[in-house]
């Protein structure tokens, strides 16, 4: 049953994403991302009235999430949509609103205290860095 769920999973998301994009546009993009925000804003918010709803052993795991490390994870898969956006569409957001998100962001993941999602964001830059001195290069690290 797993399997049959990642196949529809891989099938119909991506059709589904593409024809929200032909409907809307970048906007569909920034719709995505505010809602990630509100997500992560709502669980800061809990954190903030009441740190015992949202923490599981003194780790933050935000409010809709019961694993401190499936809200690393969260964060992790919202920050590289974020950079993947801002890569192709980089009118999209403002400076004060990238700032904002990625503060708010590095912020959650920070409580989480998620060693996983802050080493993959790391390895993500590493190799960022290394594509864009030579496509090549990046290809054969």
């Amino acid at each position: 049953m797993k399997t049959l769920s990642y196949i529809l999973l891989l099938v119909s998301v991506p059709n589904y994403v593409e024809g929200l994009y032909k409907k809307y546009g970048t906007d569909f993009f920034k719709n995505l991302i505010a809602f990630v925000f509100l997500v992560l804003l709502v669980g800061l918010v809990f954190y903030f009235l009441s740190p015992l709803s949202v923490s599981l052993e003194s780790r933050y795991r935000g409010a809709f999430f019961t694993n401190p490390n499936g809200f690393g994870l969260f964060c992790f898969l919202s920050f590289l949509l974020f950079a993947v956006i801002n890569e192709f569409y980089k009118s999209a957001f403002t400076r004060t609103e990238k700032i904002f998100f990625v503060g708010v962001l590095l912020f959650s993941l920070y409580l989480t205290q998620s060693r996983n999602a802050v080493v993959s964001i790391l390895i993500f830059y590493i190799f960022r860095f290394f594509y864009r001195m030579s496509p090549i290069i990046g290809f054969l690290i």
